[in-house]
């Protein structure tokens, strides 16, 4: 076989090889910017489930509070009322249960 031969296929073969690497770099080049936006969509995909579960927990929390106050209001007015009339302690007796009753629940559902 003749040397020049033999030099011209070697030549060849580092040609292709270096077409056949330059294409991958291509590849790679122009799939890492979707990578990092797909890992970026992940990312707050992730955050905005956590941020809604956190709201979700807020909106509970506060549905609660409210219960909570409307019944210390009523508690209130109620002793404010009895205070006024004198001794008629019937409905201060059942806001006193129904007052013990939702901060019962309140608690409950606060300690879960």
């Amino acid at each position: 076989m003749d040397i020049n031969l033999m030099f011209e296929n070697f030549l060849k073969l580092c040609g292709v090889l270096g077409i056949i690497a330059g294409l991958v770099r291509a590849i790679v080049y122009l799939a890492t910017p979707y990578r990092k936006v797909s890992n970026k969509i992940k990312r707050h995909d992730e955050l905005f489930a956590n941020d809604k579960r956190t709201l979700e927990e807020l909106k509970i929390q506060v549905h609660y509070e409210k219960e909570c106050i409307n019944a210390i209001g009523l508690a209130i007015a109620e002793l404010i009322n009895h205070e006024i009339s004198g001794n008629d302690i019937g409905e201060l007796k059942d806001r006193q249960r129904e007052l013990n009753k939702i901060l019962l629940q309140y608690q409950q559902n606060h300690d879960l």
